[in-house]
């Protein structure tokens, strides 16, 4: 029979042996969180319980051994309850800390954040505007200067630069929009310079740019008379646009691209009573070039007495045609040669039914 108190100090080792597992696991589990940089202290105390347990295992002594595992055990998991609010109060403080200028502060704070998770988001962000937060201040403190020294764009400058290393710096996007405020009268000036320079330089679609911008910021009566010059020359211009391409069309004799050309400009201005009378005589030509041109592909030599008059009619219209250039005088030539022939087989057939006609 084995001895009482030979078993206890027995079941002793087994339960000082399961207790130091358990905090191992505990450790294991809490460690990656890194409670060394947001719990100094207590981590220290735990790894002092856990050194303590060990040396008194190693002396045979595992109850008190087991007591100190225990309270090892005890504080990780209190810190491992801990993490999320700390993550969180960390997260306050460095904002705060930001609010307050305190850089040193703030970025130690938002390292605790990123030493638990180290891709969280607020934490990175926090981070990054704790490391330029000296350097926004000195710029929104020029920026200040300038304002209160009423150099304003200057001072806009600076407020601008600061958002661009932070884009939430303190104050910067409120001082923006008051500057831009102030400079409402400026911006107008420039703008409407601007849009009356392009409309001399007939840059009609960047001048109502410049012109809308001005309208944004006080619509007046000068702004809406520069918009209405603006669509007035629009409205010459493509009217010209098309008058040009009309005159084209006619000089290279294409009579139905004319036509067209000649009705886009009169519908933007139907008033255009010199511009409709063009427009009827080239479509006159186009009707006589369509009419010339089935003469010319028909097969038969113009045999019936119709076909023959209608050729006439349109070669004397030809010749009346005014101006006669190259295609309409290569028409003419192929006219009085179809007629010519025409007539020629008309002659030779009379002879010929003469000569068969008996005595």
């Amino acid at each position: 029979m084995i001895p009482k108190n030979k078993t206890s100090v027995h079941d002793q080792r087994l339960n000082a042996q399961n207790d130091l597992e358990n905090l191992l696991l505990n450790i294991k589990t809490l460690k990656p969180l890194n409670p060394q940089v947001w719990a100094v202290d207590r981590w220290k105390e735990i790894e002092q319980f856990l050194r303590e347990g060990e040396a008194l295992y190693r002396t045979t002594r595992y109850h008190l051994a087991q007591k100190k595992y225990r309270q090892a055990t005890i504080m990780v998991r209190d810190l491992a309850s801990r993490v999320e609010s700390v993550k969180l109060d960390n997260l306050r403080e460095g904002d705060l800390a930001i609010k307050n200028w305190n850089s040193v502060k703030a970025e130690r704070a938002f390292q605790i954040v990123l030493s638990i998770e180290p891709n969280n988001p607020d934490g990175l962000n926090g981070l990054k505007r704790s490391k330029v937060l000296e350097e926004v201040k000195i710029l929104l403190s020029q920026g200040e200067k300038y304002e209160k020294a009423n150099q304003l764009d200057k001072a806009k400058k600076f407020y601008e630069s600061a958002l661009l290393l932070d884009k939430n710096a303190l104050g910067a996007k409120v001082a923006i929009v008051r500057i831009n405020f102030k400079l409402r009268p400026t911006y107008y000036r420039s703008y409407m310079s601007s849009g009356l320079k392009l409309v001399r330089q007939n840059r009609l679609e960047e001048a109502e740019i410049f012109v809308r911008k001005a309208q944004a910021i006080e619509n007046r009566a000068e702004t809406l008379e520069l918009l209405s010059l603006i669509d007035s020359k629009r409205l010459t211009n493509n009217i010209n646009r098309h008058l040009k391409e009309a005159s084209a069309a006619e000089k290279e004799e294409k009579w139905d691209l004319a036509v067209k050309s000649f009705n886009s400009a009169i519908r933007l201005d139907p008033a255009m009573n010199s511009i409709i009378k063009k427009k009827k005589k080239a479509e006159a030509r186009a009707l006589l070039d369509q009419n010339i041109e089935a003469i010319l592909t028909e097969k038969n030599d113009l045999a019936s007495r119709a076909d023959f008059e209608i050729a006439k009619s349109l070669l004397k219209q030809a010749r009346l045609s005014v101006p006669r250039n190259k295609h309409i005088r290569a028409q003419i030539k192929k006219l009085e040669k179809r007629l010519e022939t025409s007539r020629m087989s008309t002659e030779t057939s009379r002879v010929y039914a003469k000569e068969k006609k008996p005595n």
